[in-house]
């Protein structure tokens, strides 16, 4: 290989984030801290790369301390997808402090000598002077990230990553305290040269360490706002507060007074697959939009969900798919008829047996239509070719 082809080998090498072997930095009196007066709100990446948009809508735990935070200890959860990233263009000169976790320090090949105060603790800082070239933001569904923190406050974190900034840019970490050289910082924002690589500044010395091009090199944090904690409530309390969740439905089904539990057990099951059976009409009933023959089988079924015999030949079809979770019960009544008892059950329908409930209920009527001599040629058609595309 010719010397020129390594020359470029070795420099287009050198563009990826923390490729380059750093200089070697001064290390003079590292033992004196400097805490900088500035709050830390942007981050350092552990590894810098071309696209930002996959740490959008990471969220960081709140226990990750300040100093440890970098995009490594971030995480997608099903909440995130409340979470876009959008990007803009960018550009400008800048030059400011960015927060730096242990693990970047360390990839850098310096602890530096500077900090700046994290919420709780403080980290490390570097000084970055980078030309801007463009960013990623967040836009939220505010109303569905909000719920879905409240309905799985598991799948929440207190922030999340809302932007990623990207340039050309070079990293300087602080080596020495001026002091320890000779030199008084005046003001915060004092700025001594000394060459291209170095500089005096915020009262302690910088050094080049190493450079990026065209990289996603550091990221911010926004709060999430997390829905408050419900208080425990007693054995019954989902009667009136029906449950939430991101993996189905929950249904109440509630029995009349009977003379024995077990019979007003069963009526509360039917009671809630019951309310199970409308549902999947409804979710069928969205579905005709993008289904002429699904929109023309049920056209046809009138007023048949209406039917009590209906309901329940239907409910009998779904019946394996409809969990009881909770009950509350029985509560005894003292008529004169005898002691009657009613029991509430919390039941479970999991949004991936939707496309199984939906082809028992098209099928059931399909049955019910043909029984009453109701169903033509063309309808069983449509029918047979709804059940075939249900997903």
């Amino acid at each position: 290989m010719s010397f020129a082809r390594r020359l470029l080998t070795a420099s287009l090498a050198c563009l990826s984030a923390f490729s380059c072997a750093p200089k070697n930095v001064g290390t003079g009196n590292l033992g004196a801290t400097m805490v900088l007066p500035l709050k830390a709100s942007v981050f350092v990446r552990a590894a810098f790369d071309s696209d930002g948009s996959n740490l959008i809508g990471q969220f960081i735990a709140d226990s990750v301390g300040d100093d440890q935070i970098d995009e490594t200890q971030g995480a997608r959860t099903r909440c995130s997808e409340f979470i876009k990233p959008k990007k803009i263009a960018a550009s400008g000169e800048v030059e400011d402090v960015f927060a730096a976790s242990a693990g970047v320090g360390g990839k850098i090949g310096v602890k530096g000598v500077a900090q700046i105060q994290g919420e709780r603790k403080n980290t490390n800082a570097v000084r970055i002077k980078y030309v801007a070239s463009e960013k990623y933001i967040s836009e939220v569904d505010t109303k569905g990230l909000a719920e879905c923190c409240s309905v799985a406050p598991d799948q929440c974190a207190g922030r999340y990553i809302s932007q990623t900034i990207a340039g050309d840019g070079r990293i300087f970490v602080a080596t020495e305290t001026s002091n320890s050289v000779g030199v008084e910082a005046e003001g915060t924002f004092k700025s001594i040269p000394i060459s291209g690589d170095a500089f005096y500044k915020d009262g302690v010395k910088w050094e080049r360490t190493t450079e990026f091009k065209g990289q996603h090199f550091a990221f911010s944090l926004s709060r999430a706002t997390l829905g408050t904690p419900v208080a425990a409530a007693d054995a019954c309390g989902w009667v009136n507060s029906v449950p939430r969740s991101l993996d189905g439905q929950y249904f109440v089904g509630v029995s009349e007074p009977l003379p024995s539990e077990r019979v007003a057990r069963d009526m509360a099951m039917r009671e809630a697959r019951g309310q199970v059976v409308k549902y999947i009409g409804e979710y069928l009933e969205q579905a005709t939009n993008s289904s002429q023959n699904l929109k023309g089988a049920l056209g046809s079924v009138g007023g048949e969900l209406d039917q009590t015999s209906t309901v329940d030949a239907i409910s009998n079809g779904v019946a394996k798919l409809v969990k009881d979770e909770r009950w509350c019960g029985p509560e005894k009544t003292e008529t004169p008829k005898g002691m009657l008892q009613t029991m509430k059950v919390l039941a479970f329908f999991p949004n991936a047996e939707r496309a199984a409930a939906s082809r028992i209920q098209l099928q059931t009527l399909m049955d019910i239509l043909k029984q009453k001599g109701k169903l033509t040629p063309a309808l069983e058609a449509q029918f047979t070719k709804s059940i075939a595309d249900v997903k």
